[in-house]
């Protein structure tokens, strides 16, 4: 399918790219459908772009790539809503904020996207009583 962004103009989509949030994102709960785009200059970071609105996109990283003891237990309703058979399977993304000094961009360690990719299912979990931030700083400590 083709999809016009505000940010990567009209890009196409094969069906199998297509990852759906049944419960949308926080804030976007009626944008259902999205897409990874990935831009070379920013690996590991990776663009969560909404095929259902045009400028609606997050960046995402999986958080291993700057915090090695972040864990994140899925629970059983969890587990069932994304069809995934073991913890194992699924992977785990967290949305960052940017910030005009690269080294002042955060993560949000309390609400991390769990993905089921063999389905294509995710959900955004909210983690109660977490030790982590909303605004884990990405690069180290932020300034």
């Amino acid at each position: 399918m083709k999809v016009r962004t505000t940010r990567f103009g009209q890009i196409t989509v094969e069906e199998s790219g297509v990852i759906t949030l049944p419960a949308g994102i926080l804030g976007f709960v009626d944008r259902k459908r999205y897409t990874f785009i990935e831009v070379d200059e920013y690996v590991p970071l990776k663009w969560f772009q909404s095929l259902d609105e045009s400028w609606l996109a997050f960046v995402l990283v999986d958080p291993d790539e700057f915090l090695e003891e972040y864990d994140v237990q899925i629970d059983s309703e969890c587990a069932s809503e994304l069809d995934l058979s073991s913890q194992e399977d699924a992977r785990v993304y967290v949305i960052v904020t940017a910030s005009e000094r690269a080294p002042d961009a955060t993560a949000n360690l309390q609400a991390p996207i769990i993905l089921n990719p063999t389905k294509q299912l995710a959900k955004q979990v909210i983690l109660m009583n977490s030790p982590y931030s909303v605004r884990h700083p990405v690069l180290g400590t932020s300034q």
